[in-house]
């Protein structure tokens, strides 16, 4: 692929060669680096690779990408950008051809519950006969593959990569988690989200190497609003007009109550929830709202309507189970499958049962503070 494609549409300045040189691979880690690669140098926490430039041309770069002067050979092609970051996300959306635009694209952030809400919408959507793909902090999930992960959201790089191996296997939907550091760090500038969810926020990430304060933190998790088309978020938490000030999309908001027509502002509504446990089954019963329908009706097994289970226990886990609803509600899934998903929802490491008798019960539960 010509620099020229890998390089379209992003704001730089030719500081030398040209861009019709041949690249076969884009490199942003020194160590990867081969003959014939595009290197993108990136000032990091610990390390510079605008200082390695020599290395990574005697290793096969023919072009890189800084942003700050650097003196190389005059047949290394050079361009220089504002940011690095932002640059490498948009080469890696061109070079791998754009996978993100053949999949409908569903982003997750909050400080709690990602990781549990993604997990709900990814088995709902594969009850439902289609073909969707999971990217988060439990790792990379499409077809039957899994693929370990270091980080919720991937560099920008290896996320678009993942995107292409999803689109080369088949996938029609992509759930992930969006982490603030994702939009600190530009792994997912210039994506564009078909749904955003924001699940709640409070202080979190906060101190060296991460968000310098919680208005910083706040605003990276607001980002996600400004790059999808249609956003959910949960109405109840404090912040959520901070979360969306300025923000470009439409808008769907859920939350709880007692009764649907307390809530007025809700597009989406969880009440009567109810703690539940027996024999085989620890989680809670709720009854879910919209605003188009009032209550969904859904005969279960008892013969009760509107009336859902969900198989995880946790009060915060139905803040985690309406978030998922208020989507699929959205996308037209069935009903009786969300109902059947809801019920039998396991998350490896959130509030994972793991064993229950009449004396005890043994759960797993993991979170990052």
């Amino acid at each position: 692929m010509q620099l020229k494609q890998i390089t379209q549409g992003l704001v730089s300045s030719l500081i030398q060669g040209n861009l019709l040189v041949e690249i076969e691979h884009l490199v942003y880690d020194s160590r990867k680096i081969q003959p014939n690669s595009l290197f993108v140098c990136i000032k990091g926490t610990k390390t510079d690779s605008h200082d390695l430039v020599e290395e990574a041309v005697q290793k096969g770069a023919i072009a890189l990408i800084v942003e700050k002067e650097v003196e190389v050979n005059s047949s290394v092609t050079v361009l220089r950008v504002s940011s690095s970051r932002e640059a490498l996300s948009l080469c890696s959306a061109a070079f791998f051809s754009y996978p993100v635009r053949k999949m409908i694209l569903i982003g997750i952030t909050g400080t709690k519950g990602k990781t549990t809400t993604s997990h709900m919408i990814y088995s709902i959507l594969k009850e439902a006969g289609k073909k969707p793909g999971l990217i988060g902090t439990n790792g990379i999930w499409f077809k039957e593959e899994h693929i370990s992960s270091t980080h919720t959201t991937p560099e920008s790089y290896e996320l678009h990569s993942i995107f292409a191996q999803m689109v080369a296997a088949g996938c029609e939907y992509v759930v992930m988690e969006v982490s603030s550091q994702a939009f600190l760090m530009k792994r997912v500038y210039g994506v564009s989200f078909d749904y955003g969810i924001f699940t709640n926020i409070s202080p979190d990430h906060i101190g060296k190497g991460e968000h310098e304060s919680f208005e910083d933190y706040l605003a990276c998790k607001a980002q996600l609003f400004k790059q999808c088309k249609i956003g959910l978020v949960n109405a109840d938490d404090p912040h959520v007009d901070k979360i969306l000030e300025n923000c470009t999309c439409r808008v769907f908001r859920f939350g709880r109550a007692q009764h649907f027509s307390e809530r007025q502002d809700l597009d989406y509504c969880l009440s009567k929830a109810e703690y539940k446990r027996e024999k085989d089954f620890i989680g809670s019963s709720f009854v879910f709202h919209s605003s188009d329908t009032l209550t969904q009706t859904l005969e279960n097994a008892n013969g009760n309507q509107s009336t859902f289970l969900l198989g995880i226990p946790g009060d915060f886990n139905l803040n985690n189970a309406l978030a998922a609803l208020s989507l699929t509600e959205i996308l037209s899934l069935p009903t009786d499958i969300c109902y059947k998903v809801l019920e039998n929802i396991k998350v490896k490491g959130r509030m994972e049962l793991v064993y229950s008798c009449d004396d005890f019960s043994i759960i797993v539960d993991y979170a990052h503070n």
